[in-house]
C-alpha cells in the first residue's frame, strides 16, 4: 500500500518539506535512499463578512478578506451590481429585485493558487423599505407641520424615520384659506328724514 503523508504546520509554513525514501537491503547487501521534494501551496481563504440590513436608498458597502488567494470576484443572486466586483472592498448597488425581496446574498469568491481550489463565503444583505406618503389638508392662516411653520398653499415634503429605521417622506398638499376681515366704518349719525350710505 502507499503511504499518505500528512503535512504538518511547519511544512505548510515553508512551503516545501523532503520527504525521503529508504530501501533496505538484504545482508550484505547496502540501503538504497532517494528523496523528493513536495511543494505545499496553502489553500486560500475567503470571509464575506456579517449579514447586514440598509435601506432601500441606500448602498452597501462589502469588506471582503482573503489570504493565499490568486485574485477575488463578488457576485449575487439577485440583480444589483458591485462597482469593482474583482476587489475585496467595494460597493454593492441593490437592483429593484433586490429591493422588492427585501434581501439578496452577496458571495465572495478566493481563486486559489495551483494546485489548490477556490474558498467561498457569502452574507445575506436585508434590505428594508423607504416609505412614502402623502395627504392633503386645508388650513386657515397657518399651520405648523413637525416645527415648520406653513402660512401659504403648496406642495410640502418632510422626511421622517420609520419603524425600521429607515426614511419616510411624506408629502403633504396643503390648501390655507385666510380669515376675512370686515370694517362696517365709524359710527355716524343722521337725522330722522334722511338716509345713509
Amino acid at each position: 500500500n502507499n503511504p499518505i503523508y500528512t503535512p504538518g504546520n511547519g511544512d505548510i509554513n515553508s512551503g516545501q518539506v523532503i520527504l525521503i525514501f529508504t530501501a533496505f537491503g538484504s545482508y550484505p547487501c547496502g540501503n538504497a535512499v532517494d528523496s523528493t521534494v513536495l511543494n505545499i501551496t496553502q489553500a486560500p481563504t475567503a470571509y464575506a463578512g456579517i449579514d447586514s440590513v440598509i435601506c432601500s436608498d441606500q448602498n452597501y458597502v462589502v469588506y471582503g478578506d482573503s489570504t493565499n488567494a490568486d485574485s477575488v470576484i463578488w457576485t449575487t443572486n439577485g440583480d444589483g451590481y458591485f462597482n469593482y466586483p474583482g476587489q475585496e472592498i467595494t460597493t454593492y448597488n441593490p437592483g429593484s429585485g433586490d429591493i422588492n425581496s427585501g434581501q439578496v446574498i452577496l458571495i465572495f469568491t478566493a481563486f486559489g493558487n495551483y494546485p489548490c481550489g477556490n474558498a467561498i463565503d457569502s452574507m445575506v444583505l436585508t434590505i428594508d423599505s423607504v416609505t412614502h406618503g402623502n395627504s392633503d389638508t386645508t388650513v386657515c392662516n397657518i399651520i405648523n407641520w413637525n416645527g415648520n411653520v406653513i402660512d401659504s398653499s403648496g406642495t410640502y415634503i418632510d422626511t421622517f424615520i420609520n419603524a425600521n429605521n429607515c426614511d419616510s417622506i411624506h408629502t403633504l398638499n396643503v390648501t390655507v384659506n385666510y380669515t376675512p376681515t370686515a370694517y362696517a366704518g365709524i359710527d355716524s349719525v343722521i337725522c330722522s328724514d334722511q338716509n345713509y350710505v
